[in-house]
């Protein structure tokens, strides 16, 4: 049972189970040598056991559903002849591997059921990948290729373990970041019909000059990199080619994201989203009415949840796609192969983890090379205050129209 974040072990018919809360208050019991969960509720929080036998009742078959999608699973046989303490161990170390990766952007990974393949991730990056140099992934992107490889920066890219260099729309750090570059975009466009001066009497207005937002070829070129990387994320999540393109660039470019941000500029980020928030609803819907249902959709809802506030697209992320996995014996491998993928995840998650232990190296990273982001982070959040939906939405569809 899972108290305080900790999964408590019991024994039952000599193989070990592991207790997991979902959040309807059911509990659902896995059983290592079995690929099914079971799923039995519990008449009140102090009940210890669950309404039926382990010991004489064969497990149900579960399917894991989120939304539209379902995700097959089958026992890997690789871990049912393995003793309790090993499964122990493997349990543990799967636990460590996976900790930072945002809910729901994997499917459910036991010891029973080890994908082989997962379609929104390349293919020299799958689970196998990130299982084995889990240690030196970390929790963060580095530009400097002695520090950090390039295969291994884009798994922190994919597997989304930094809370800002990503694809998806999930932490504050990210949902700034495109704020700020769809801002700088605009704010530099020299079509950009809306004055480019700030509101009267604001703090932007005291503290920033009225000329026009300038960003060099190259800071505007990962600006819209970047944003065209976000929208194959989310609209094309099994095409990989803006994506790797966009982690080429960041590598090989002095530009990096915004992350330090006081007390004050934060609370001024909040402010101008949340604003940004309820005028980007207001002009999505007059764009709406004007276009139309079909060329809405066609022209303007793939930003929606992507690069402007809203919901839409078709993200893995939201369960709206079909994102089936290859697991144990399924798929259209033959035997031998199917065997190997196995053996390959398993021996993955054997390899030793210890957390943090590539944190002295990325001390390090500003002493290795010199990072800058696109412009001021004054002037940044100046754009950002001071553009309009109105101002962003032309230029969105002219940096990125529709085929």
């Amino acid at each position: 049972m899972r108290v305080g974040g900790v999964a408590y072990y019991m024994r039952v018919d000599g193989r070990a189970a592991v207790w997991e809360r979902e959040r309807d208050g059911a509990e659902l019991i896995r059983v290592a040598s079995t690929a099914p969960l079971i799923r039995c509720s519990l008449a009140s929080k102090k009940r210890k056991t669950p309404h039926f036998n382990l010991l004489s009742q064969t497990p149900p078959q579960h399917t894991y559903t989120r939304s539209s999608a379902t995700m097959p699973h089958s026992t890997n046989p690789d871990t049912t002849t393995l003793p309790p303490y090993q499964q122990t161990h493997l349990l543990h170390l799967l636990k460590a591997k996976l900790a930072g990766i945002p809910p729901h952007h994997l499917p459910p990974v036991t010891l029973a059921s080890l994908p082989t393949h997962i379609p929104h991730l390349p293919p020299d990056l799958q689970l196998a990948f990130f299982l084995r140099y889990r240690g030196e992934i970390g929790h963060r992107a580095i530009k400097s290729e002695r520090l950090q490889r390039t295969d291994v920066t884009r798994a922190v890219f994919f597997y989304r373990v930094d809370s800002v260099r990503q694809f998806q729309r999930w932490h504050d750090g990210v949902r700034w970041n495109v704020g700020v570059f769809v801002a700088l975009l605009a704010a530099s466009d020299p079509y950009t019909e809306s004055d480019p001066q700030p509101r009267p009497g604001s703090t932007a207005a005291r503290r920033h000059s009225t000329k026009r937002t300038h960003l060099t070829p190259s800071a505007h070129r990962f600006c819209t990199q970047y944003l065209g990387a976000m929208l194959e994320h989310h609209n094309e999540p099994h095409t990989f080619s803006a994506r790797e393109f966009f982690i080429r660039l960041y590598k090989s470019s002095r530009w990096d994201f915004f992350t330090s941000f006081n007390s004050a500029q934060k609370k001024l980020l909040r402010n101008a989203m949340k604003r940004l928030g309820r005028e980007w609803e207001a002009e999505l819907s007059y764009a709406r009415d004007c276009m139309g249902e079909g060329r809405f959709e066609r022209r303007v809802g793939r930003f929606v949840g992507c690069v402007v506030p809203g919901r839409g697209g078709v993200s893995v992320d939201k369960g709206e796609i079909d994102v089936d996995v290859e697991v144990g014996n399924e798929g259209q491998m033959d035997g031998v192969e199917m065997q190997e993928n196995r053996n390959e995840v398993l021996d993955a998650l054997r390899a030793p983890f210890v957390e943090g232990q590539a944190g002295e190296e990325r001390m390090r990273e500003g002493e290795e090379m010199e990072v800058a982001t696109v412009t001021d982070v004054g002037v940044a959040i100046e754009a950002v205050q001071r553009m309009r939906p109105r101002d962003m939405l032309p230029v969105l569809l002219r940096l990125f129209p529709v085929d």
